[in-house]
């Protein structure tokens, strides 16, 4: 027990977290990305990455909510609570989720100084690929185009959309100061999205084949 903490949560280290793929834990903002917004669906949407480690190791935070980009500021130390878990072509992420929270520990005690950053290589979230593994020809492979980042944010959107429905259902059989296991929360939400891309496809061949 994490005796800064609130009361009744366990701070386990980032490295933890991530085996496990669930906890809360206590890091302070390293890096932030750009901010991006843009309009899926008819819904306007802002998205903004951070970096945040504590001494075991670093995972990027995704942000969503206005208030929530707001708040992360970089050398700050947060507590971040009940944040759901995920990992997206081999790297770790976390998002708020529903449940998440993320409270400001006392800057006096806990604000580093954070060098400032270059405003391009800030920016750019995605690092050049290494001469040989992940390049063509000794080239680095160019940033995704615009189509890709765009059917990136309407999947995170789709996954985010059923996370809330089965944390909804969930809860109907939990009581209210239960913490759901983010891992559970996270292994049912790839499986109803894997599962309704897979009917979805194939609706779409019958269709197709009927023609």
């Amino acid at each position: 027990m994490n005796p800064n903490g609130a009361l009744g949560t366990d701070y386990i280290k980032i490295k933890q977290c991530k085996e496990e793929m669930k906890g809360s834990f206590v890091g302070i903002v390293i890096k932030a990305g750009d901010l991006k917004s843009g309009t899926t669906n008819g819904k306007d949407w802002t998205m903004k990455n951070f970096t945040i480690e504590d001494d075991s190791d670093s995972v990027e935070l995704t942000a969503w909510d206005s208030d929530e980009i707001e708040q992360l500021k970089l050398g700050n130390t947060y507590e971040v609570t009940g944040y759901w878990w995920k990992e997206y072509k081999n790297v770790v992420g976390i998002q708020q989720g529903k449940f998440g929270t993320l409270s400001l520990r006392d800057t006096a005690k806990t604000q580093t100084k954070i060098p400032e950053q270059n405003p391009v290589s800030s920016e750019k979230e995605i690092p050049p690929a290494p001469k040989g593994e992940g390049s063509v020809n000794g080239e680095p492979l160019p940033e995704p185009s615009a189509f890709l980042l765009e059917f990136t944010i309407q999947e995170t959107l789709e996954m985010l959309q059923i996370e809330q429905v089965v944390r909804a259902t969930m809860r109907k059989f939990v009581p209210e100061t239960f913490i759901l296991d983010g891992g559970k929360v996270g292994m049912f939400v790839k499986e109803i999205y894997r599962e309704s891309k897979k009917e979805y496809a194939q609706v779409k061949f019958k269709k197709a084949s009927a023609k």
